[in-house]
């Protein structure tokens, strides 16, 4: 897990010297999660000060993406896709009450990873667009089969 990593564990450490009882509490207030290993500040400060991280490597655009969005954006294809609001919260990113990233949270993230996060969406705002069929190269012959997704909501 990368929240039991010693790079984010003294992230976590170090953030909760700088900041403060205060300065946590409403970080805690607008986000709805404490400052924790468990939670994004620490482990992508951790990862961009690591130089053998492949993050420090990349060459030209790429951006954070959740599991789901990844999933989502490959079954409509798409290069990128926002990360909706409710994923959005688990990060200790996102301002709960503003529906944005929260302001102060930003201010601790590098500004390479600040760009690299996702547009923020409603779930309901990007996920139209996958079809309903997969094609399927068996051969030479394409074969139209249910895509998996809708199996699962069949509505």
């Amino acid at each position: 897990y990368a929240c039991n990593s010693t790079e984010a564990i003294k992230e976590c450490q170090l953030l909760k010297e700088q900041l403060g009882k205060i300065e946590l509490e409403k970080l805690y207030q607008d986000t709805g999660s404490p400052l924790h290993t468990a939670y994004a500040i620490p482990q992508l400060r951790a990862m961009y000060q690591n130089e053998k991280c492949a993050v420090n490597h990349v060459q030209g655009n790429y951006q954070w993406q959740s599991l789901a969005s990844f999933c989502i954006a490959r079954w409509t294809a798409r290069t990128f896709l926002p990360i909706s609001y409710s994923e959005a919260s688990w990060t200790g990113l996102l301002n709960v009450q503003k529906c944005t990233y929260d302001e102060a949270a930003m201010e601790l993230l590098p500004m390479a990873c600040r760009k690299a996060l996702p547009a923020l969406a409603d779930y309901s705002e990007f996920v139209q667009g996958i079809p309903k069929n997969t094609p399927n190269k068996e051969g030479e012959d394409f074969k139209a089969e249910l895509n998996p997704y809708w199996t699962l909501f069949p509505e």
